[in-house]
C-alpha cells in the first residue's frame, strides 16, 4: 500500500510539471464528475465506468478520479480541472486528440536510423518496388504475431505501393523451437514458399525440418540486439519509430502516414493476396546438408 501511495503521488507530481507546461493554470477550473465521466466517454464511448469520487489532490489543478464498472472493478486516474488531460497507470492521456503523450515521447527517444536497416535476410510482402516501407520483425512462433500477419497481409493486399520487409528472429526463452522454424523458413527457395511456410506455421501446422546452412536467423538476432528489440512483433516505419503492438490493417495503414510513409492510395480492386513472388531480399547463401537431428536445438 506504501509504495503504491508513493507512486501515485510521484505521478501526480509528474503531472502537475506537465500541467504547467501545457499552460494549465493551477488555479483552473474544478472538475466535477459530468466532465469527469465525459472525458472518460471520450476515450472509450463503449465503458460502463460510472465516477465514484472526484477529489483535490494535494497539488492544485489535478484531482483523483475513481471510477467503477458493472462488474464492480475500480480504476483511479489523475485529471485536469477541464478534464483534457488524464494520468492513467503512469501514461498522460490528451483526451481531445485520444493521444498516449507518455508512448509519443517513448517512441521518440528510441527512434532508430531507418535507413540503416539492411534489407538483407527480409521476406518481402506487398510490392517489392513500393514507395512507402517497413520492417516487422517477428517470431514464428509467436500467436499474436500470426494475428498480426493477417493484418500486414490485409494491408498490402489493399492498398498500393506498400512493402513490408519481414525479418524473423527467435525468442527462445518464450519459444524453444522457434530458432530452427525460422531457419526452415529462410531455407525455402524463394519468397513466396518462405511466405507460405510462415502461413502454415501461423496456422500451428508443420513445415519441413531445416536442410540448409544459412546465417539469415543469426544476422537478424545480432540486428533485434543492436536495435534494442525486446518484443514480439516490432514494426519500424520510415521516421525510425518503433512500435511494439498489434495493430488491425487499418491502424497499421493511419500509424503508417502518421510516422513518415507517404500517403498511401486504397486499390480500387484487390487483384492480389499481398504476396509478393519476388526471392528473398539479398538471400544469403544456403547451401543444402543433411544435419543430425539432435544438434537442431535452439541455441
Amino acid at each position: 500500500m506504501g509504495h503504491s501511495r508513493t507512486v501515485n503521488v510521484l505521478i501526480a507530481l509528474i503531472f502537475a510539471m506537465v500541467l504547467a507546461l501545457t499552460g494549465c493554470q493551477q488555479a483552473g477550473p474544478k472538475l466535477s464528475e459530468k466532465k469527469a465521466e465525459q472525458s472518460l466517454k471520450s476515450l472509450n464511448p463503449e465503458t460502463d465506468a460510472k465516477i465514484k469520487e472526484v477529489r483535490p489532490t494535494p497539488i492544485k489543478g489535478v484531482y483523483e478520479v475513481i471510477a467503477e464498472d458493472k462488474d464492480g472493478r475500480f480504476a483511479i486516474v489523475y485529471m485536469s480541472g477541464d478534464g483534457k488531460y488524464l494520468v492513467s497507470r503512469g501514461f498522460l492521456i490528451d483526451v481531445d486528440k485520444k493521444e498516449n503523450m507518455t508512448l509519443e515521447t517513448e517512441f521518440e527517444i528510441t527512434k532508430v536510423d531507418f535507413s540503416s536497416i539492411p534489407i538483407a535476410n527480409s521476406i518481402i510482402l506487398g510490392d517489392p518496388e513500393g514507395q512507402n516501407k517497413v520492417f516487422v520483425f517477428s517470431d514464428p512462433s509467436c500467436l499474436p504475431c500470426a494475428f498480426y500477419h493477417e493484418e500486414l497481409k490485409k494491408a498490402a493486399r489493399e492498398n498500393e505501393s506498400l512493402t513490408i520487409y519481414l525479418k524473423l528472429f527467435a525468442l527462445p526463452n518464450l519459444y524453444p523451437n522457434s530458432y530452427q522454424k525460422a531457419r526452415a523458413i529462410y531455407c525455402a527457395k524463394n519468397n513466396e514458399e518462405a511466405l507460405t511456410r510462415l502461413d502454415t506455421l501461423y496456422a500451428s501446422e508443420e513445415i519441413p525440418y531445416p536442410d540448409c546452412k544459412t546465417s539469415a536467423v543469426d544476422e537478424n538476432m545480432a540486428l533485434v540486439s543492436k536495435l534494442n528489440i525486446s518484443r514480439s512483433p516490432t514494426t519500424i516505419f520510415p521516421n525510425g519509430v518503433k512500435i511494439s503492438e498489434l495493430m488491425r490493417a487499418d491502424d497499421f495503414i493511419k500509424e503508417l502516414e502518421k510516422r513518415g510513409g507517404s500517403p498511401v492510395a486504397s486499390k480500387s480492386a484487390a487483384g492480389t493476396d499481398g504476396q509478393s513472388k519476388k526471392g528473398l531480399v539479398n538471400e544469403p547463401a544456403s547451401v543444402p546438408e543433411k544435419e543430425d537431428k539432435k544438434q537442431e536445438q535452439a541455441p
